[in-house]
């Protein structure tokens, strides 16, 4: 029976490699700083930074019908979806950019002075998403001036809430008007119903 015995093996020369770096990072350092030093004062010289505002809308259908089952609020994501693409073209529309541009704020912000067609070149820039099953919908802008940026986004938020209310408040007096009429009817049925039993 032989065995068979193994050699030591050689240590890693770790500690050579360390020291020469070390004795060389002044030299890494430098030419780092040769080599990124011109690149960083181009990048701050001719790209503008820019930031993004975003507003996030929360954006629910309406049960429109007085007399449908309470569990009926609870609806899929999938069947609204026309409803939330509709509400984002709305936010997007010339009425809701109209009414934010012609916001006094607004107005004489310079990224809006500058502009030749503020309200479509608004509608180019804006950014209007729809969140994946959610019902939100999210409204970006991105400027050189994060400030005029978030301005504007407000402005836009505001101009779609003012418009959706003013809907909702139409819709609410045509479904006031229908339960009255309703109501009008049942009682006409009752009174016949009695005069009937008479």
């Amino acid at each position: 029976m032989s065995t068979t015995m193994n050699s030591p093996r050689a240590p890693v020369r770790h500690k050579g490699i360390l020291s020469r770096l070390t004795h060389r990072w002044g030299t890494i350092l430098l030419l780092w700083l040769v080599v990124s030093a011109p690149a960083l004062y181009l990048i701050s010289r001719f790209v503008e930074p820019r930031f993004e505002a975003f507003s996030l809308l929360r954006i629910e259908p309406v049960q429109r019908d007085l007399f449908a089952p309470a569990h009926q609020d609870m609806v899929e994501i999938k069947t609204v979806t026309p409803y939330l693409q509709t509400q984002a073209a709305l936010i997007a529309c010339d009425r809701v950019l109209g009414d934010a541009i012609a916001n006094p704020e607004i107005v004489r912000l310079t990224a809006i002075k500058q502009l030749d067609d503020p309200k479509n070149e608004l509608r180019k820039a804006i950014s209007v998403e729809i969140l994946q099953d959610a019902f939100l919908i999210r409204v970006a802008l991105e400027l050189p001036d994060g400030n005029q940026a978030a301005s504007i986004v407000n402005a836009v938020a505001q101009s779609y809430l003012a418009y959706n209310n003013e809907f909702q408040r139409s819709a609410n007096s045509q479904l006031r008007a229908s339960l009255v009429q309703q109501k009008d009817k049942l009682q006409n049925e009752v009174k016949e119903t009695q005069a009937q039993l008479k």
